[in-house]
């Protein structure tokens, strides 16, 4: 998170710069991210 508040601090505070910072961690924990989303259909 610190990460992203950062960026957001930098300037990075549009709405599609969030939804761009949300793709690129969804792309670089895609395999954290599917476990999530299996465990949320499971449940």
């Amino acid at each position: 998170m610190n990460r992203e508040s950062l960026r957001i601090k930098d300037g990075e505070n549009k709405p599609e710069d969030i939804s761009r910072h949300a793709q690129e961690w969804v792309d670089n924990n895609q395999g954290l991210f599917n476990s999530w989303i299996e465990k949320a259909r499971n449940d």
